[in-house]
């Protein structure tokens, strides 16, 4: 149901939108409105039909965006913007609420868990998934450490929770949390120093006989 539902959402408004603006019926501001509309109205009607919200947004935003590849440079840089804000806003109220809120969740048990995400259990997957690509070992550490991470971490605990329903569930948040806040202060500690070090090896390796 979700897949249908963000298919349809996403090829209608995309091709409407393209129609639009070619025949100049649609104003640029219109066009970034489009890019919240969609998502929205995807999410909300999976959800009215028993579909998963998340899974409609995230069809939705892949067809949407295939579609309105080429237009206007403001719309994408519309989404970009919004995203940033969208997700500053996302931690925020992680650290102010939901971290507050669980603060009893850093159990030695859930710190284990939490560090071994982080390193062994994210790390060597990225590792297998790039044999045969060329990649270096620099290169393939710094992408295994500094992947995605935080944000989807929360969204997918959310969909467990209120789409799947578990009956464990401060295991999971506890394991969120921990792991979240790790990722946070490892990761933005390690950024600037991890992102010289990799940069000077890459320019060394660039001038380097191939």
């Amino acid at each position: 149901m979700a897949v249908v539902v963000g298919s349809l959402f996403g090829l209608v408004a995309g091709f409407a939108m393209r129609a639009a603006a070619a025949r100049g019926l649609m104003q640029e501001q219109w066009q970034q409105i489009m890019v919240v509309i969609v998502p929205l109205l995807s999410l909300l009607v999976a959800d009215e039909l028993g579909g998963s919200g998340f899974i409609a947004t995230f069809v939705a935003g892949l067809v949407f965006g295939h579609l309105i590849q080429g237009m206007d440079e403001s719309v994408a840089g519309f989404a970009d913007d919004l995203g940033t804000a969208l997700t500053m806003l996302a931690f925020t109220l992680f650290g102010g609420v939901i971290l507050a809120n669980n603060i009893d969740a850093f159990a030695p048990a859930t710190i284990v868990f939490a560090v071994l995400t982080l390193t062994v259990v994210r790390m060597v997957p990225v590792a297998i998934s790039v044999i045969g690509t060329g990649l270096r070992s620099p290169t393939t550490a710094f992408m295994g450490w500094f992947g995605p991470r935080g944000l989807a971490s929360i969204i997918f605990a959310t969909v467990v929770l209120e789409d799947i329903g578990i009956d464990q569930g401060e295991v999971v948040v506890a394991a969120m949390v921990v792991t979240v806040t790790l990722s946070v202060f490892l990761h933005g500690v390690t950024a600037y120093h991890g992102a010289q070090a990799y940069g000077a090896w890459s320019e060394k390796k660039s001038v380097e006989p191939p």
